[in-house]
């Protein structure tokens, strides 16, 4: 049987395949055998101006309709005229867009299937799958190939004993997830659980361990039957990615999606233990250079920017040592290994319990303010209006 190679282009791969295979079957021979191949691969990024390729025997080219969501097999089939040949050269170029048949149903796969593959994805086996949705090993392995063969395409392979995704299932897998996380936190904030009394929080590491947490016994008095269940994240990821009915970041940032209220003012000045000033003073600017500077990697320019706010014009202390993440350089001067430059209000708890001094306490940096974020148009039950106002309350009292 001979074969006919088509390209196809598209922003949405997986349906790519099944809408192309609509526009081969209505142009070649039932007795061609018919390959596909995605654009990357025979021009590199997506082209801007198609290059012809004499083995193709045409160029489908697949456009998301005004929902966002793929094309199906319903979507009408259009030939390109004059302008594809001057793209194109001799090789046919066919488009297939919802955006001509906008009225049309979303293709979807079954959402069984689609949940089974991304638990198989995930958890790395059919067998941990299994025993994660509470079925059989069969009944995963049945619904992988449902899928599969409602996009066409293998998503997984065997290896060795066991099976793993295919590079394609994996990247499929990754938007599957993503997806399914939206559709969990959506029915989370919309359902009967708005009237629960745990509350999500995100929230920086920093933050959440010496400002945050230790101040929530104040809000358990307040509420108590309520709980607070607090995540952290780093400042080399201030990204908002699972489900949280509260998410503090510092800003303000582009957050469209997101309601803000800002509630804390953040400045750096220069913090030690007080045991390492015992051993060494610190009773001028110039005594700087006698100490080690600790750093951190996830907040550069800390130190230039406090220096040159104390007009300081000495030489620049000779010893440093960097951490990457300011937790970790905290608990370096909390140890008495340097000097740091750290955030108040957050230190001031150590501050006035004597675990830390600020020497130059007068001195300080303006950093970015604290932002508590809530969805937009989302239900806001009483439990999170009355932490966003003990919030408030907290931050403006720093």
């Amino acid at each position: 049987m001979t074969s006919e190679m088509f390209c196809v282009t598209s922003c949405v791969p997986c349906a790519a395949y099944q809408a192309a295979r609509t526009v081969a079957e209505a142009v070649t021979s039932p007795s061609k055998k018919r390959e596909f191949q995605p654009a990357r691969r025979l021009f590199g990024r997506l082209p801007i101006r198609l290059r012809s390729q004499p083995q193709l025997a045409g160029i489908i080219l697949v456009i998301a309709g005004r929902d966002g969501m793929p094309v199906g097999t319903s979507s009408k089939i259009f030939k390109f005229r004059s302008g594809a040949r001057q793209a194109t050269g001799q090789t046919p170029c066919y488009l297939i867009s919802s955006e001509l048949n906008s009225h049309m149903p979303r293709r979807l796969p079954p959402l069984s299937a689609l949940r089974a593959f991304e638990v198989a994805a995930r958890a790395g086996s059919f067998t941990a799958a299994a025993e994660e949705l509470g079925v059989t090993h069969g009944a995963v392995s049945k619904q992988i190939q449902v899928l599969e063969t409602w996009l066409g395409r293998q998503l997984f392979r065997r290896a060795g004993q066991k099976m793993e995704p295919t590079p394609h299932g994996r990247a499929f897998a990754r938007e599957i997830s993503r997806a399914l996380d939206q559709i969990a936190d959506a029915t989370r904030r919309y359902g009967s659980s708005v009237s629960s009394s745990v509350l999500q929080v995100s929230a920086p590491a920093t933050f959440a361990m010496r400002w945050l947490i230790p101040r929530l016994p104040k809000f358990y008095a307040k509420r108590p039957r309520a709980e607070v269940c607090v995540s952290t994240s780093m400042t080399t990821d201030q990204g908002i990615t699972g489900h949280f009915d509260l998410v503090i970041r510092r800003g303000p940032e582009p957050w469209n999606q997101y309601d803000s209220v800002e509630f804390m003012h953040e400045r750096n000045t220069l913090v030690a233990s007080p045991s390492l000033l015992k051993r060494r003073p610190l009773r001028k600017l110039s005594d700087i250079p006698q100490h080690t500077i600790l750093s951190t990697d996830s907040r550069p320019g800390d130190w230039e920017n406090w220096l040159q706010a104390a007009s300081y014009d000495g030489e620049f202390p000779p010893r440093r040592q960097a951490f990457d993440h300011f937790f970790v350089t905290l608990q370096a001067a909390l140890n008495g290994l340097g000097l740091a430059i750290g955030p108040v209000p957050v230190l001031a708890d150590d501050i006035e319990q004597g675990h830390l001094v600020a020497p130059f306490a007068s001195i300080e940096v303006a950093r970015k303010s604290y932002f508590a974020l809530t969805p937009c148009d989302a239900d806001k039950p009483p439990l999170l209006v009355n932490f966003l106002n003990w919030l408030r309350d907290e931050g403006n009292a720093q």
